[in-house]
């Protein structure tokens, strides 16, 4: 907007110094006159009629786009509507700067299905978002099978390597996008956590582990409830207790048998520095022979996290139950 003051109005003599106003500008005639300007009068009028159409189209533009925006927000509000929790204050405390979680592909898919996932992933990241602040953001990273049955060949066998093959190479990827970052679409990786996409974890876990992150902590561990079931057991139906020996606390240890993979955050730093890979820690190669190999792997987290606790500096757990593992 444009304000003039025109309690002064100039004389016909004088008003060309002001006709630079074209938004709000009096004409003045005198009789048997032109005007003062030096232009016909037909011409004048015309001017003035091109005046009135041009703020008329400006009027109409700033309309048109006040009502895009505010109509836009108003359908994208209608198709992302708030998550049910609430507010994004609710939460504990808000996400680092930059949280990546790394979705792996382990099977082809359609582009049918890919679209359904892309929509999942965009749909996740909104409502990972905590406190409005920080970034958190969801990368699909596709390992072809070929190159996990080179690590692991009883893949083509059918026989299981309960995803460490896969996770070895998205270690490698990680490794390679330090190194390269221009050649490689995935971030710098300071922290790692490894977890299925069934666990459950508490909305108090960043409250509790951030700070330790933030002190360049190597190994961070936390309690949890573990899904295997246990032999001891309180279950006597005939008086009303059921007890199926699963979910129960297990206080953590950086020892096998005493932690579980996705109770633990690991500094990326020192699997890089100590080459750490859950094959190769566990002594899986591939003229073993399937049995041996799925035995050896049953104990993979233990193996892993017992060296990452060897050859960390420093080490933190934390008591709360942070994880339930299905």
């Amino acid at each position: 907007m444009v304000y003039i003051n025109l309690e002064q109005a100039p004389s016909p003599d004088n008003i060309a110094p002001y006709s630079r106003f074209f938004l709000s500008r009096r004409i003045h005639y005198r009789r048997g006159c032109k005007p003062a300007w030096g232009q016909s009068r037909s011409r004048a009028v015309k001017r003035y009629f091109q005046t009135f159409v041009a703020g008329f189209m400006l009027l109409s533009i700033t309309l048109l786009t006040v009502k895009s925006v505010i109509f836009g927000r108003l359908r994208w509000r209608r198709h992302n509507p708030p998550p049910p929790f609430g507010d994004w204050d609710r939460s504990d405390i808000p996400s680092p700067h930059l949280s990546t979680v790394l979705l792996v592909v382990t099977q082809p898919i359609s582009s049918k299905e890919q679209r359904k996932l892309d929509d999942v992933i965009t749909d996740t990241e909104r409502l990972a978002k905590l406190s409005g602040k920080g970034k958190t953001s969801i990368i699909s990273v596709n390992i072809p099978r070929q190159e996990a049955e080179q690590r692991y060949p009883h893949l083509k066998d059918n026989v299981t390597d309960y995803g460490y093959a896969y996770t070895d190479a998205v270690i490698d990827r990680l490794v390679h996008a330090e190194a390269h970052p221009k050649s490689s679409t995935l971030p710098a990786c300071e922290y790692i956590l490894f977890t299925n996409g069934d666990n459950l974890y508490s909305s108090r876990l960043g409250k509790l582990v951030i700070p330790l992150m933030r002190n360049k902590v190597d190994l961070i561990g936390f309690d949890f409830l573990s899904g295997h079931a246990t032999p001891d057991t309180e279950h006597d139906p005939e008086n009303g207790v059921f007890d199926d020996g699963t979910l129960r606390h297990i206080p953590v240890n950086f020892k096998t048998n005493g932690i579980d993979l996705g109770s633990s955050i690991h500094r990326f730093s020192v699997i890089r520095d100590g080459n750490l890979r859950f094959l190769n820690l566990s002594n899986v190669h591939p003229g073993l022979d399937a049995d041996t190999a799925m035995e050896r792997l049953s104990m993979a987290d233990g193996t892993f996290v017992e060296k990452m606790a060897a050859v960390s500096d420093s080490a933190a757990r934390v008591r709360q139950i942070l994880l339930m593992h299905q």
